[in-house]
């Protein structure tokens, strides 16, 4: 309905040549430089996609997954892999809470509420986007 293409697997590991991390979560600023790097061949893609054609989603974006009446995931009919219950960042900074430090929105996909976490303290979950504004 939205015109986004996700990741299959919400839990991907290793978005690029190089990526040493080994885990899927990560501060913001490395969660942006995972989805934007994550090409072909990376998380079980065989898409044919480049480094930049992915992205972290913004807030909206995250929200449109949730279906309010179910939980553990918030998902209607849960096509993905590896998502059952975490934090995933998006690309959309709080500036609400910006006297208090770098903040950016988080959805909880176990219950579906959003908060904000700091972003370079806080490792959070990365799921990746593709398409749509």
């Amino acid at each position: 309905m939205t015109g986004l293409i996700w990741m299959k697997n919400a839990r991907c590991t290793e978005f690029y040549f190089n990526d040493t991390t080994g885990k899927n979560q990560r501060n913001w600023n490395n969660a942006l430089t995972a989805a934007n790097n994550l090409s072909a061949g990376y998380c079980g893609l065989t898409d044919g996609s480049s480094s930049g054609d992915w992205r972290l989603p913004n807030i909206k974006e995250l929200q449109s997954l949730i279906y309010f009446s179910h939980v553990g995931p918030a998902l209607k009919d849960n096509p993905f892999t590896n998502c059952s219950g975490a934090d995933y960042w998006s690309s959309t900074t709080d500036i609400s809470a910006s006297e208090y430090g770098d903040w950016a929105w988080q959805l909880d996909i176990f219950a579906g509420y959003i908060i904000s976490s700091l972003k370079d303290s806080t490792e959070l979950w990365v799921w990746c986007v593709r398409g749509g504004q």
